[in-house]
C-alpha cells in the first residue's frame, strides 16, 4: 500500500519513542545490577502450574524428554568438587534443592532460587511478559493491571533471550522493529545498526551440567531489579523519587510448565525522606511554589510494595502470517521498518494486531476455531455485574459468525478457590480493580508478538468506582469544567481529550460525567431511585456497553469517534432500531447516555449491540483469505470506506480539532442539534433541583454535585459547538473515491453554531439560578477535608460554589477558540478557496457577531452585570492583545478587522460611560475599557508577514 508522508512521519516518531523507552530500561537495569547480585534473598514459595508434571516437587526428577532438563544421574550428582577458581559444579550448587520442571526448570532451596537455562535455549527468543500483580490503589499502580511499555505504564512485553556474556547471563530484549530479508546484506547492516537492550544480568552460578550442558543463574540476582521501571512511573506520577530496594524485595512464588515459567516478585520501593512543603512566598501576590506530596494511600509515605508477574513463554513455533493494515480502518498496528525493498516510498510497514483464528474445518461455511479466544472473568468481579460483562464479551461473536467462525470467543468464570493468577500470559481476563482515586472507567490493553502483530494476551481492567452512584466523592472532582482549547493556539488541549496515541482508553471523566448526569436527571424526574431496580438496570446496560468497547480494543480495534454521526434522532429514539443496529456505527465510540427531552420517546440509554463498522473492521482483520487472494480481497473490503454506516475517525483526528463531526461524547447525525438538547436537559435538571426538597439528614453536597453534572454538560456542548466555526470535514480515503480529503463546513452550519454560542453562552440570562439555591450548593465538611489535603489552595471554591468563575471558565475557553489565529486562518483560507460567486462565511462576520453579542449593553448604553463584565474583559483582552502583537500568528486580515472593530467598540464605550443611571461599577468598567482601547490603538504598529 502507499504510505502517506504524514503517516510515515508519525511512524518514525513512534519508533523513536520506543527506542527511548528501551534505553531507559537498559539504564535502569545496569544501575541496579551490582546491588542485585549481592542481594539478601528471602524465602521462595513454589506453586505448581496446572500443566506441570507430577514430579515437580521431587528433588531428583527424571530428565525431560524434550529439553533434557531434570536432576542429574547418580554419576553426575557425585561430581568432584571444583578446582580453586573454577565454577562450582552444577550438582553441588543445587544439592538438596527441589526442582520445578518446565520451559526453564526452577531449582529451589531455602531462600534461594536458580533458573536452569537449557543449552538449546541460549540465544533462542522467547516471550517475556511483565504484569503488575499487586499495587497501591491509585495513579495507575493497580494490582491486576497489564504491563505496558508506553509512557503511562510499567512492565510490558518483549521478545527476549538469555545470552551468555563471559561469566554472566544477560536477559536481553531483542530489537524486532528493524528488519530485512533473512541472509541478505541488508540484514547484516540492520544487525549492526540497531541495538538490543539489556533488561537484567547476573553471574553464572555453576559450571555447565556435565550431560545437558545447561547453565544455572541466580534468579534472585537476575530478577530482583527494577526491570518494570516502576521507579520511573512513581516519580512521574508523584514527583517523589522512590528507588528500587533489592534488599527488601523477594520472589513470592515460582512455577514452571513445559510451556512457560512464572515468577511472582514482590518489589520494594522507598525514598529516604518525605518531601517538605516549600515556605510561603514573601513576594505579595506571587503564586505558591509547587509541592508534590507523596502517596496518600500507604501507611508510611517512604515505603511501598508492588507485585510483578514475570512470565517466560514459548513463542509460537510458526509465526502467524501478518496482515497489512489499511489507514481507512482503525486497527492497532505493529510497525516494522523493513530495509529489504528500496523501491517503496517508505520502509515502514504496518500490520494489523489480531488474534490467530483458524477454522477447524476450512471448507465449512461456519466452523469453530482451532483455538478460540478465551476470556476469564475474575473471581473479584461482584456477582451481580458478571452477567452484563459476559454478555458484552460474547456480543462480538456476532461479527465473527459473519465471517465463518462459530463461538470464536468463549467466556469462563475463575473459581473462587482458583490457584492460578489471571496475570499470567495464558489467561486473557476481565479484572475488577479497586482504586482509592479513580483513574479510568475500563481499559483493554493487550500484549503482542512484535514479530507479526499476533495478540497473545489481553486483560481488561474495570475500575470498581464506575458503578457507584453520583453521591460518590469522585464526582466532586470529575464535574469541574476542564478547558478544551489552548489559549495561544486555539487547538484542542490533550488534557481535555486524553491520550491521542489510541493505546489508552481514557474513560475516567467520560464515564463518570455521563453516568452521573443521567442518574441525576432521571432521579430528579422521579423516574428512578439510585438504589432501585431501574438504576441497577441502567448500570447493567452501561457495563455491557463499556465491556463491548474494551473487548473491541483487545481484538485490535482502535477508537472510532465519527461513528456517533450515522444515526438520526428518530432512529436514536427507537429502541428496536438500537437493538438491531446500535445507537452508533461502532461501540468503539465514547457514546454519551442517550437521554430524551421530557415528553419525547426514550430510546435505549446505552448502545446494546455492535454497529456496522464493527462488523467491517473484524472482517478486514480476521476473515480467512487464501494467500494468493489476500491483496485483492483486502482492497475490496477497504473500498467500502465511503459507505455512511462505516464512517471512521480516531484519536489523532480528535486531536487535530478541525473536524466538528469527530468528537467524544456526541450522538446523532446532527451534532449541533444534540448540543442544543444537552443544554435544555441541563437547564431542566437545574430547575428540578431548585424545586426539590432534600430529605431530612441529607447533605447539601448532593445538590452541588448534581448541579455541576449539568454545568459540565453545558460547557462540553458549547466547546464542541465552537469547532464548527472555521471547521472542515476530513476524509481519510484514497484516490478514485468520490470524496475529497477536505470539505469546509457550510456557511449555514457555521452561523448556526455561532448562534448557539451567542444565545446559550454569551447572553446574560444563560445561567440564571436563584441566590437562595446557590447558597445551598456547599460541599460536605468531611469530603472537603479530603479534598483540601490534595489541593489546599482551592479551599474557598470547595466551600462556596462561585458560579461566575465557573461560567467565565467556559466563556474564556470558547473565546480561546473563536478568537484564535488558527480559526482566523481557516476562515480566510476558506474564503480564498471558494468558487467565485458562492456564499462564504467571512471573518468579519465572526468578529462582528461576537462583539455585538458580548458588548450589547455598551452598544445601547445600559447596565452590565458582573457576569457580563467578566466576559467583556476577556474579549477586550484578546482584541487589544492582537492589536499590540508585533506580528504573531494572526493573518493580516484578522489584525485589520480587529483594529476596525476596536474603533467601533471604543465609540460605544465612550458614549455608554456618559449615559446617566449606570452603577459606579458599570461606568468605571466602560471607561476603563475605552481607555485600554485608546492606548492600544495609539501604539506604533510593528508588522511582519501577512
Amino acid at each position: 500500500m502507499r504510505i502517506d508522508p504524514e503517516v510515515f512521519g508519525r511512524g518514525w516518531t513512534y519508533l523513536r519513542a520506543l527506542g527511548i523507552v528501551a534505553c531507559m530500561s537498559a539504564l535502569s537495569a545496569c544501575a541496579t545490577l551490582q546491588a542485585s547480585e549481592t542481594t539478601r534473598t528471602t524465602p521462595v514459595t513454589s506453586a505448581s502450574s496446572s500443566k506441570a508434571t507430577p514430579s515437580e516437587q521431587s528433588a531428583a526428577p527424571a530428565a525431560d524428554s524434550k529439553t533434557g532438563a531434570g536432576a542429574p544421574p547418580p554419576a553426575a550428582a557425585a561430581s568432584a568438587t571444583a578446582a580453586p577458581g573454577a565454577p562450582r559444579p552444577f550438582a553441588e550448587v543445587v544439592k538438596d534443592a527441589k526442582v520445578l520442571e518446565g520451559l526453564f526448570p526452577v531449582w529451589q532451596k531455602d531462600d534461594k532460587a536458580w533458573i536452569e537455562i537449557p543449552a538449546d535455549m541460549l540465544d533462542k527468543p522467547f516471550f517475556l511478559s511483565i504484569n503488575m500483580s499487586r499495587g497501591i490503589g491509585e495513579r495507575m499502580l493497580f494490582g491486576g493491571l497489564m504491563g505496558t511499555r508506553d509512557w503511562y505504564g510499567t512492565g510490558g512485553e518483549y521478545v527476549a533471550e538469555f545470552r551468555k556474556a563471559g561469566v554472566n547471563i544477560q536477559l536481553i530484549a531483542r530489537n524486532t522493529t528493524f528488519v530485512a530479508r533473512a541472509g541478505s546484506p541488508e540484514e547484516r547492516a540492520v544487525r549492526k545498526s540497531f541495538s538490543d537492550s539489556l533488561l537484567a544480568s547476573a553471574s553464572i552460578a555453576s559450571a555447565p551440567h556435565p550431560e545437558r550442558k545447561s547453565l544455572l543463574v541466580d534468579a534472585n540476582a537476575l530478577l530482583l531489579a527494577d526491570i518494570p521501571r516502576a521507579s520511573w512511573l512513581i516519580e512521574r506520577n508523584y514527583r517523589n523519587t522512590f528507588n528500587f530496594d533489592p534488599r527488601n524485595s523477594y520472589i513470592e512464588t515460582a512455577k514452571s510448565s513445559p510451556e512457560r515459567t512464572v515468577f511472582d516478585i514482590t518489589a520494594h520501593y522507598s525514598q529516604p525522606r518525605i518531601p517538605v512543603p516549600p515556605p510561603p512566598s514573601t513576594i505579595p501576590g506571587a503564586p505558591p511554589a509547587p509541592f508534590y506530596p507523596p502517596p496518600a494511600v500507604i501507611e508510611d509515605p517512604r515505603s511501598l510494595f508492588l507485585g510483578f508477574l514475570y512470565t517466560f513463554t514459548k513463542l509460537p513455533e510458526q509465526p502467524m502470517t501478518p496482515r497489512p493494515a489499511d489507514s481507512r480502518i482503525g486497527h492497532f498496528n505493529t510497525a516494522k521498518v523493513d530495509f529489504s525493498d528500496e523501491s517503496k516510498y517508505s520502509p515502514v510497514r504496518f500490520y494489523v494486531q489480531r488474534w490467530r483464528l483458524e477454522k477447524k474445518d476450512p471448507t465449512a461455511a461456519l466452523s469453530e476455531p482451532v483455538k478460540p479466544i478465551v476470556f476469564w472473568l475474575s473471581n473479584e468481579i461482584p456477582v451481580k455485574h458478571r452477567e452484563p460483562i459476559r454478555l458484552g464479551i460474547l456480543e462480538w461473536n456476532k461479527a465473527f459468525e459473519k465471517i465463518g467462525f462459530k463461538d470464536a470467543i468463549v467466556v469462563k468464570q475463575q473459581p473462587d478457590d482458583a490457584d492460578f493468577d489471571l496475570g499470567e500470559v495464558q489467561y486473557s481476563s476481565v479484572r475488577w480493580l479497586t482504586t482509592a482515586t479513580p483513574a479510568f472507567g475500563a481499559i483493554g490493553p493487550v500484549q503482542v508478538d512484535p514479530r507479526t502483530g499476533e495478540i497473545l494476551d489481553a486483560d481488561i481492567g474495570w475500575d470498581s468506582n464506575v458503578t457507584r452512584n453520583v453521591r460518590a466523592l469522585r464526582t466532586e472532582g470529575v464535574v469541574a469544567y476542564q478547558p478544551m482549547y489552548d489559549e495561544a493556539t486555539g487547538n484542542l488541549r490533550i488534557e481535555a481529550i486524553g491520550s491521542t496515541d489510541g493505546h489508552f482508553c481514557n474513560y475516567r471523566e467520560h464515564a463518570a460525567r455521563e453516568a452521573g448526569f443521567a442518574l441525576a436527571l432521571l432521579e430528579a424526574r422521579g423516574e428512578l431511585e439510585p438504589d432501585g431496580p431501574q438504576a441497577d438496570k441502567l448500570v447493567a446496560d452501561f457495563l455491557k456497553d463499556v465491556t463491548m468497547h474494551e473487548v473491541g480494543h483487545t481484538l485490535g480495534l482502535r477508537h472510532n469517534f465519527r461513528a456517533s454521526t450515522v444515526a438520526t434522532q428518530q432512529q436514536i429514539s427507537d429502541k428496536a432500531y438500537a437493538e438491531a443496529n446500535g445507537l452508533t456505527g461502532s461501540v468503539m465510540e465514547y457514546t454519551p447516555v442517550n437521554l430524551a427531552l421530557k415528553g419525547e420517546r426514550q430510546g435505549a440509554y446505552f448502545t446494546p449491540t455492535l454497529g456496522a463498522y464493527d462488523y467491517w473492521a473484524i472482517e478486514y482483520a480476521y476473515k480467512p483469505i487464501a494467500p494468493d487472494q489476500e491483496k485483492q480481497e483486502l482492497a475490496r473490503i477497504a473500498a467500502r470506506a465511503g459507505e455512511r454506516q462505516l464512517a471512521f475517525a480516531t484519536d489523532e483526528d480528535v486531536g487535530f480539532s478541525i473536524d466538528p463531526l469527530v468528537n467524544q461524547n456526541d450522538l446523532g447525525s446532527d451534532p449541533l442539534g444534540f448540543y442544543r438538547r444537552r443544554v435544555k436537559l441541563s437547564q431542566e435538571l437545574w430547575v428540578r433541583l431548585e424545586q426539590r426538597q432534600l430529605p431530612a439528614g441529607d447533605s447539601y453536597s448532593v445538590l452541588r454535585r448534581r448541579f455541576l453534572t449539568g454545568f459540565a454538560q453545558v460547557g462540553l456542548a458549547m466547546g464542541l459547538t465552537a469547532k464548527y466555526v472555521g471547521g472542515a470535514e476530513l476524509t481519510n480515503d484514497v484516490s478514485g473515491s468520490t470524496r475529497l480529503p477536505i470539505t469546509p463546513v457550510t456557511p449555514a452550519k457555521q452561523r448556526e453554531a455561532l448562534t448557539i454560542i451567542t444565545e446559550g453562552l454569551f447572553r446574560s440570562d444563560s445561567f440564571k439560578v436563584s441566590p437562595e439555591f446557590m447558597r445551598k450548593l456547599a460541599s460536605d465538611r468531611l469530603e472537603r477535608e479530603e479534598l483540601y489535603l490534595s489541593n489546599p489552595q482551592n479551599m474557598p471554591a470547595l466551600v462556596e460554589l462561585a458560579l461566575s468563575d465557573r461560567v467565565l471558565a467556559v466563556q474564556r475557553d470558547v473565546l480561546n477558540r473563536l478568537m484564535s489565529p488558527v480559526v482566523a486562518r481557516r476562515i480566510v483560507e476558506g474564503s480564498a478557496q471558494a468558487k467565485k460567486g458562492t456564499e462564504t462565511f467571512r471573518l468579519s462576520e465572526l468578529y462582528s457577531t461576537v462583539q455585538v453579542a458580548i458588548w450589547e449593553e455598551a452598544r445601547v448604553g445600559v447596565e452590565s452585570d458582573p457576569l457580563r463584565r467578566n466576559l467583556q474583559r476577556e474579549h477586550l483582552r484578546r482584541v487589544t492583545g492582537a492589536i499590540l502583537a508585533p506580528s504573531g500568528a494572526y493573518p493580516a486580515d484578522a489584525r485589520a478587522l480587529m483594529r476596525q472593530d476596536a474603533r467601533q467598540l471604543q465609540g460605544w464605550l465612550t458614549a455608554a460611560a456618559a449615559k446617566p443611571g449606570l452603577s459606579p461599577e458599570t461606568r468605571a468598567h466602560y471607561a476603563e475599557a475605552a481607555e485600554s482601547l485608546t492606548e492600544a490603538l495609539k501604539a506604533p504598529m510593528i508588522r511582519g508577514g501577512v
